[in-house]
């Protein structure tokens, strides 16, 4: 069982790009957002101003004020701060909230369109975990850094207005605080170096994690079916101790940045309070201003720590960052030119020299070549490998061939618009795939446009009574992926997707090798219907499927090697008759092959 996300990142917790490339990436992906974001920086000056003002005040009223109306005004003043503050601080957690979730949105889209975009090669590669992770956890980390940034900004224009102040009030002070600076500077960046790898480490494994969970459930049947539950557990132990034992380090090194800060935080305090107290022994500082300083001090150096730690917690978004746009910039291996118009009265179809591999593996198809006319019913058969199922891949656009050419009607398939390509082919697969929806609304996902009519005929279409074993007809509920019906229910659903799809070129992969005789036989007179005038390819199963074809093409090391009538071949070519005799010699006495 293998959760490592190849061909996004090849190696887990190291980074690909620079500092500079990520932040420029990460801009692509807030610039959208710039005058919201213009609003928060708007209220969080005024709400630093506030912030600031009431130190100042405070210290002015311990110099100047001995009661009276001058007291009132100092009240005022400060109340007026608070009340100033209250609404900035409220203002700018809306905007920041509202910011951060249309950032969030909009770097879902972008990620859940690049995921739909990818063909199959892509997934081949890449656990669906993994990508689950990427498009929740990873935009939400990446958009978290507006939070952070905002908050960021905010410490920054306190440190400079207080600093400003405190240099108005005493430079001496203000050079003792200064040294302090550096040090925290030097601790900063300390646990930027250590920040860097941990942070894409930890987000790696919860993309790991993601994926063993999501296998794990995907594989719970036939767990129970050898009584393997304790060995899913293990592996999900494993991999959770893997998780547990990179989050714990993580924390350490996150955890460490603002203890080691608050030592800094408290030895700049206890400098200032013993210079300070000195200048005021000695008649060289007033106690308002010292009591100014002493405040400046504790409202600076927290933010200040908060600038200092920054870019460690800002290790975080960019390498989230780097792993959500490892999914967008991802681009299929399928190249699609879209230049020619189909000719959708002529469905003939053409193989010339085809060669598929998938990834570096040996050729699947060598040389392929084959043609099609229109409106025929042909069979392909062989033993496992022999490339039936590639073929039909190839037409889906599932996967890209390396050389030769495919061409539909005489255009290029690659030539053909994929919208256009998908009205022109209808696959049924071996494996139905259903959604947790009625059956209704499973066949419907064909056309979604289509009335209930429409959806009512396409389901009769292949056979009344199968409705009618179902409890609630077609709003029968069907599960998730369909396991509320049997095997040969939910491919009765998907056939009639197909119907409803109304396609010009049928591919069936095997598309009755999980039903029962009696379901065939229901299936057998819808797909008849189906087939009739339109060109088929059909993956063998059944003896059934290849007398009833017009043609039969035996394959072998994907390539042609046969190719004529099922009685022609079986008088004439060895090797299809020893093939026939082992696959379908059980069928012809009634049973499946």
């Amino acid at each position: 069982m293998s959760f490592i996300l190849g061909g996004l990142t090849p190696e887990v917790g190291v980074r690909q790009h620079s500092d500079g490339a990520l932040v420029a990436r990460l801009w692509q992906h807030l610039r959208d957002h710039r005058w919201k974001l213009a609003l928060v920086v708007l209220a969080l000056f005024v709400n630093t101003l506030s912030v600031a003002l009431v130190p100042f005040v405070l210290g002015r009223a311990i110099d100047t004020t001995s009661g009276g109306l001058g007291l009132w005004w100092i009240v005022a003043a400060l109340n007026a701060a608070a009340l100033l503050t209250w609404v900035t601080q409220y203002a700018h957690q809306h905007l920041t909230s509202a910011a951060v979730a249309d950032v969030t949105l909009s770097a879902q889209r972008d990620a859940l369109r690049s995921a739909l975009r990818q063909d199959h090669a892509f997934y081949d590669r890449v656990s669906s975990g993994g990508v689950v992770s990427r498009i929740t956890t990873d935009t939400s980390t990446l958009s978290g850094i507006v939070n952070l940034s905002a908050d960021t900004l905010n410490q920054l224009l306190l440190v400079i207005l207080l600093s400003g102040v405190l240099i108005f009030v005493s430079p001496p002070l203000a050079l003792t605080l200064s040294a302090i600076v550096p040090i925290v500077i030097l601790v900063a960046l300390g646990f930027r170096r250590l920040a860097r790898g941990a942070a894409a480490q930890a987000q790696e494994s919860v993309g790991a994690l993601n994926a063993s969970i999501a296998e794990t459930m995907r594989g719970i049947a036939v767990a129970k079916n050898y009584h393997q539950e304790a060995f899913l557990l293990e592996q999900f132990r494993v991999q959770n101790r893997k998780a547990y034992t990179i989050s714990l380090a993580n924390n350490r090194i996150f955890g460490g940045i603002f203890p080691t800060l608050d030592i800094v935080t408290g030895l700049g305090t206890a400098l200032v309070l013993y210079v300070g107290g000195r200048m005021v022994l000695e008649g060289n500082l007033t106690t308002g201003s010292w009591f100014l300083g002493i405040q400046a001090v504790t409202l600076l150096l927290f933010p200040l720590t908060g600038i200092a730690s920054f870019w460690s917690q800002f290790q975080q978004g960019l390498a989230a960052t780097e792993r959500v746009n490892a999914l967008t910039d991802a681009r299929p291996e399928v190249t699609e030119t879209g230049t020619d118009a189909m000719n959708t009265a002529d469905t003939s179809l053409r193989f010339h020299g085809v060669h598929l591999r998938y990834g570096d593996g040996q050729d699947v198809l060598n040389d392929l070549n084959l043609e099609i006319p229109a409106g025929q019913r042909v069979a392909l058969l062989g033993r496992t490998g022999s490339g039936k199922t590639s073929l039909l891949r190839i037409l889906m656009r599932f996967y890209e061939y390396q050389s030769g050419t495919v061409s539909v009607g005489g255009r290029d398939l690659r030539a053909i618009e994929p919208e256009e390509r998908s009205r022109l082919f209808g696959l049924v697969t071996q494996v139905p795939m259903l959604f947790d929806a009625t059956v209704a609304e499973n066949i419907r996902f064909a056309r979604p446009d289509a009335d209930d009519a429409a959806v009512l005929t396409a389901a009769n279409a292949i056979g009344a009574s199968w409705l009618e074993e179902l409890g609630q007809g077609l709003e029968t509920p069907v599960g998730e992926r369909g396991v509320l019906l049997s095997q040969g229910q939910r491919q009765l659903v998907s056939l009639a997707r197909v119907m409803l799809h109304d396609p010009r070129i049928i591919l069936l992969d095997e598309a009755t090798a999980n039903i029962d005789s009696f379901t065939e036989w229901q299936v057998q007179q819808g797909l008849d219907a189906l087939m009739r005038g339109r060109t088929t390819i059909i993956v063998a199963h059944r003896l059934t499927t290849v007398a009833g074809a017009d043609r039969v093409i035996l394959l072998e090391g994907g390539r042609v090697v046969a190719d004529g009538t099922h009685r022609s071949l079986s008088s004439t070519h060895p090797g299809y008759a020893s093939l026939y005799a082992s696959y379908f010699a059980p069928d012809a006495r009634g049973d499946r092959a």
